[in-house]
């Protein structure tokens, strides 16, 4: 996240990330105590303050791979 693209974003390159949008993001990460929830990341301000939500929600999905 580069936090010094002013608002409303999205707070990161679109060079490296084109068609990205200011919005919630999904999180490869489950939350531990609840199975139905996982993390997510805010590319519209930049936050990734320790939320998680319902699975169910309707967050935008950014794939990504690790390695070359």
């Amino acid at each position: 996240m580069d936090l010094s693209i002013p608002y409303p974003g999205p707070i990161l390159d679109t060079g490296y990330f084109p068609d990205t949008i200011s919005t919630w993001y999904w999180s490869s990460s489950p939350y531990a105590y609840n199975a139905d929830d996982a993390w997510h990341v805010d590319f519209y301000y930049g936050v990734s303050n320790g939320s998680f939500s319902n699975r169910n929600d309707n967050y935008a999905v950014r794939l990504v791979r690790g390695g070359q």
